[in-house]
């Protein structure tokens, strides 16, 4: 319900979903914004495989970059222009 209200409202250019998991958070902005550029990034091997193959299945593998990393550390997020969206679906702990 954020990312609907939240596309609705403004043109994101460059989002980064942080922690992506599944990579459904990544597709649902992509759906909704299709000019936007999306990195999905995920610390977890298993789920960098399973999110690309989830955004490979939607449609969206030319939309969205996805790779493992750790926090905010990979190079493709160190030179990427400011973010103007972050999305996370991860627990605070």
């Amino acid at each position: 319900m954020a990312i609907d209200r939240l596309t609705r409202a403004e043109d994101f250019q460059t989002v980064l979903d942080l922690g992506t998991g599944s990579g459904v958070l990544a597709i649902a902005v992509a759906k909704a914004m299709p000019a936007a550029d999306i990195i999905a990034t995920d610390l977890d091997v298993q789920s960098v495989k399973v999110a690309a193959e989830n955004i490979r299945i939607n449609g969206m593998a030319g939309r969205i970059a996805v790779t493992r990393a750790d926090g905010v550390r990979h190079i493709w997020l160190r030179q990427s222009p400011p973010f103007d969206l972050v999305i996370a679906n991860i627990l605070a702990g």
